[in-house]
């Protein structure tokens, strides 16, 4: 009787423990992805790993050619303060104990909303139009 009753504390507190799990709110990656296919952009999503920003990694495939990389955060206010870590110019982030200068392959456009950071690292002016109607200007990243 003992074992039954342990086990079926264990079983609570495993389930107690699940519930208190935070989850990421996905409405707004939901939302930009939405918008992007209505804007006729073709869109495929995988996961990845995490890199530099601190967000839930999230690699979209746009038009089969360009990619973008959205990071997800629990809240808005844990997506700003990992924002003001990158230098304005998007090629270094430092947040006290982690520091990294970035060299990348083209132009990189840091984006945000919500709980998401949206980067976009290329030249292609539609794309860079689109994301602008759909997220504001870039908070970091090549101005030009």
């Amino acid at each position: 009787m003992k074992k039954t009753a342990t086990i079926l504390i264990l079983f609570m507190l495993t389930l107690t423990m699940l519930s208190c799990a935070k989850e990421i709110p996905e409405d707004a990656y939901v939302d930009f992805m939405t918008q992007l296919e209505e804007m006729d952009f073709s869109v495929t999503a995988e996961e990845t790993d995490k890199d530099i920003l601190q967000g839930e990694r999230r690699w979209l495939t746009v038009n089969e050619t360009e990619h973008i990389t959205v990071y997800l955060y629990d809240s808005g206010s844990s997506m700003e303060k990992d924002a003001s870590f990158l230098d304005e110019g998007g090629t270094g982030y430092h947040n006290g104990k982690d520091s990294v200068e970035i060299s990348w392959v083209s132009y990189p456009h840091f984006f945000k909303t919500d709980n998401l950071i949206v980067l976009y690292v290329g030249e292609d002016e539609d794309i860079l139009h689109a994301l602008e109607d759909i997220l504001g200007e870039p908070f970091a990243g090549y101005q030009g």
